[in-house]
């Protein structure tokens, strides 16, 4: 009952109060006996109420009452103009009673088709808890949560961000994650256009090409050494093309680089791929549904960010969390004396090939899974001594392919990984010089409060025939929420590089500390202090910026 209902029913209540009360009084001074008679009783002076009224007390009729003075007024003109006015009365209140009833019913059947088309609670509910548990590995929620888009724009982004390296969202809960996200938008609830009932109708809210980007500034200073000193944008730009039940897609990816020394920037291709979904493809099974064995295989050929080492699938500006790269995958962002030495492997590492993806969830008690990428690609390529600068080259220098591999296991709290890889990187006809990498990596997260992540790669190389370098380095890096609004949360972060063999000896140690800014609009603001040790120069301090915005 509204309150409209409430005040009538008072009023209502009121009258048959005062009416008691008169005609206890009046019987008092002029009755022998005062009685209530019962809703049955055919002295009832108002027979023709019904609804809730017709169930209240009634007082005794006013015509058993004795004739009272004339100065009272109970004449028996006085008593039927009475009995006629609160007849009228209770008329009228029950008339108001009936109209709010039936007003309520029509906004009760409005209120049930609307639900109709609002999304499925169920599906909108598992959809939140992947979304917590998965989709912010590599981002903060209210990236996501602050944008406002349709189920179809929703659902191109999370395929877009699953097809990740180590973005582990099965396919069959891409569906239940755009749908949550989509049931935030305020438009998407009134319209109900966006409902996932009728899953062909869904599907067909998916644009064929989607076009996303990043936008990452940069700003490292206060040491003359420093590579790359200043501001920089690192800016990503990517169009994806994925039909409507059909097993192929594709993508292409353009980024800012700064290889060079203080040598401004350039456009380099990140990614120009296209995927087949093996899956789909043999079986028809699309990967929205849970197929047969919940085996998820994806074939990728073109130019792609190489899978190797838990930082691969880290990269993107996007996912950063500090201001510049770790020193074992640093590329751009180097201090103090920088050749020949250089880290592990430069990330993004971008090569042309093929990679096979295979993802399978464990059947255990705590979602766990494991996924396999094997890979074979041109290779890294030599520039001099320790240099790899042309393995950004879009052709291989050399008839022999490079092959690798990356496995991991574990769960969305906690997943374990390791990478291995091999080539040869001379120039055609010139002696061999072979290269292996290797590396091991594990992550733990807490919910959105806790984050902690170590990993370690090594290459080892014959730069000359018989001679050997090795190059390795290890990465500590923890995040704690300190504040949940606004989203403020402290990262520490310890890494070395350590060089041995031919080319040199030299030790590099960094300790990084910051806090991390969630601001308005999904964007994300760092606030670094870096501080490098060397062995063979004093120690340096940097202070870097980052701020990052998508969409």
């Amino acid at each position: 009952m509204d309150i409209r209902r409430i005040i009538i029913a008072q009023q209502a209540a009121l009258v048959i109060v005062a009416q008691l009360l008169f005609a206890q009084l009046a019987t008092a001074q002029w009755s022998e006996s005062v009685a209530f008679v019962s809703d049955e009783s055919p002295e009832m002076f108002s027979q023709e109420a019904t609804g809730p009224l017709a169930y209240a007390p009634r007082p005794i009729p006013l015509h058993t009452l004795r004739a009272a003075p004339d100065s009272v007024g109970f004449s028996a003109a006085g008593e039927a103009e009475m009995l006629k006015t609160i007849k009228n009365h209770l008329a009228s209140y029950q008339a108001e009673l009936d109209a709010a009833s039936s007003h309520d019913s029509m906004q009760d059947n409005e209120s049930d088709d609307e639900s109709k088309n609002r999304f499925d609670q169920a599906m909108v509910r598992r959809g939140e808890q992947f979304f917590q548990s998965s989709c912010t590995q590599c981002h903060d929620a209210e990236r996501a949560l602050s944008k406002r888009k349709s189920y179809g724009g929703w659902l191109a982004t999370v395929r877009r961000m699953a097809a990740r390296e180590d973005a582990d969202i099965p396919g069959s809960e891409h569906e239940a994650i755009a749908t949550y996200l989509a049931s935030l938008n305020p438009a998407n609830q009134a319209s109900g256009s966006n409902s996932t009932d009728d899953a062909a109708a869904a599907e067909a809210q998916v644009p064929p090409f989607t076009l996303n980007g990043t936008l990452s500034t940069v700003y490292r200073g206060t040491d003359n050494d420093l590579e790359n000193r200043g501001f920089f944008p690192d800016v990503w730009v990517g169009v994806e093309w994925r039909a409507p039940d059909n097993p192929v897609s594709g993508r292409v990816i353009a980024c800012t680089s700064c290889h060079g020394v203080n040598q401004g920037l350039a456009v380099e291709l990140v990614e120009a791929s296209a995927t087949l979904d093996l899956v789909h493809w043999a079986t028809r099974c699309p990967p929205s549904k849970r197929c047969p064995g919940n085996l998820e295989a994806n074939l990728k050929a073109g130019r792609f960010i190489v899978p190797f080492g838990a930082y691969s699938g880290r990269v993107h500006p996007g996912a950063l969390r500090t201001v510049s790269p770790p020193l074992m995958y640093n590329m751009g962002r180097r201090a103090g004396p920088i050749f020949p030495l250089q880290p592990v492997i430069n990330m993004p590492y971008s090569d042309e090939g093929a990679n096979l993806h295979l993802r399978y969830p464990l059947p255990t008690c705590c979602d766990w899974s494991a996924t396999f990428d094997f890979y074979a690609v041109n290779g890294l390529q030599v520039g001099g001594p320790d240099v790899f600068f042309f393995s950004r080259s879009y052709r291989d220098n050399n008839s022999n392919t490079a092959v690798g591999g990356r496995a991991t296991i574990g769960s969305t709290k906690l997943r374990f990984g390791g990478s291995v890889a091999s080539g040869e990187q001379q120039n055609e006809l010139f002696p061999i010089q072979t290269y292996k990498l290797a590396g091991a990596d594990v992550t733990l997260r807490w919910e959105d409060t806790l984050r902690a992540y170590y990993e370690y790669a090594i290459r080892e190389e014959a730069p000359f025939p018989g001679a050997e370098s090795i190059v390795y380095g290890n990465l500590v890096e923890t995040e704690l929420l300190l504040l949940s609004d606004p989203k403020i949360s402290l990262l520490a972060r310890y890494d070395t590089l350590d060089h041995s063999g031919i080319l040199g000896e030299q030790f590099i140690e960094r300790i990084t500390w910051g806090l991390n800014f969630g601001l308005y609009g999904g964007s994300f603001l760092i606030v670094n202090h870096e501080h490098w040790r060397f062995d063979s120069r004093p120690s340096i301090d940097i202070f870097g910026l980052r701020w990052t915005n998508a969409f």
